[in-house]
């Protein structure tokens, strides 16, 4: 991958940046508000993605968990949580867009 905006190894300054990274699999949801995407890796990757989610778009320090998530809030309440597994085996970088 080419390095800048959308990369992995430049900055990223929007969710999309990093979206454009992954590839989406379907709508989720009527409403568009989940939609789902998948990137080949890791939970080492997942991790380096989280954070470099966070510290791109200015996080809040990311919260541990008991359950093993990691969750930080962006500056606009958009909330981002890593966790291990998902229904599906793999690591999932989760962002939930701030209600409104």
């Amino acid at each position: 991958m080419a390095s800048g905006a959308g990369s992995d190894t430049g900055t990223w300054s929007s969710i999309d940046d990093f979206l454009d990274t992954s590839t989406r699999v379907h709508r989720t949801s009527k409403s568009e508000r989940a939609r789902q995407f998948e990137k080949s890796g890791s939970l080492d990757q997942a991790e380096k993605d989280f954070d470099k989610l966070v510290g791109d778009l200015g996080g809040t320090e990311p919260k541990s968990y008991p359950s093993g998530v990691r969750a930080s809030r962006l500056p606009d309440g958009t909330k981002i949580s890593i966790r291990s597994t998902s229904i599906s085996g793999e690591p999932t970088v989760q962002i939930d867009p701030p209600k409104g």
